[in-house]
């Protein structure tokens, strides 16, 4: 018997999945009711930092000039972010319109690995218990 393990904030949640189509029902459910919660959500767009890589380079060697290198280093990054987060969300958005199990399956394992603690996910086989007298 296998069964799927959802890690939430309060507490876990187990699926019966024994054939791949309940395993996709599972995942569909799950991933319908976070999207419905706003987990995936994303602003569309990101307000711009108000200075460019041009100007920084009209800037003398100063702390100033320092500080803006790494607040538009960061800036990229967090931007990356933002672009790999709203791709998701529209990877998201697709499999839910199409009631595609197997990629709601894909996406959840996927944000399992890049979200905190309470988006895990796992199959586990589960073995039935001796029945008395088996030893």
């Amino acid at each position: 018997m296998q069964i799927l393990v959802v890690h939430e904030k309060h507490g876990d949640r187990y699926f019966n999945t024994n054939t791949d189509e309940a395993l996709e029902a599972a995942a569909l459910e799950i991933l319908r009711e976070r999207n419905e919660m706003g987990y995936y959500d994303v602003p569309d767009e990101l307000e711009p930092p108000g200075m460019t890589r041009q100007d920084i380079d009209g800037m003398g060697a100063s702390p100033i000039r320092d500080n803006a290198i790494r607040f538009l280093d960061s800036y990229d990054r967090l931007h990356a972010e933002w672009d790999n987060a709203r791709r998701f969300y529209h990877e998201v958005q697709d499999a839910l319109s199409k009631d595609d199990g197997a990629e709601a399956w894909k996406l959840l394992r996927l944000a399992a690995k890049s979200r905190d603690e309470y988006h895990g996910v796992k199959l586990m086989d589960v073995r039935q218990p001796l029945l008395e007298g088996e030893f």
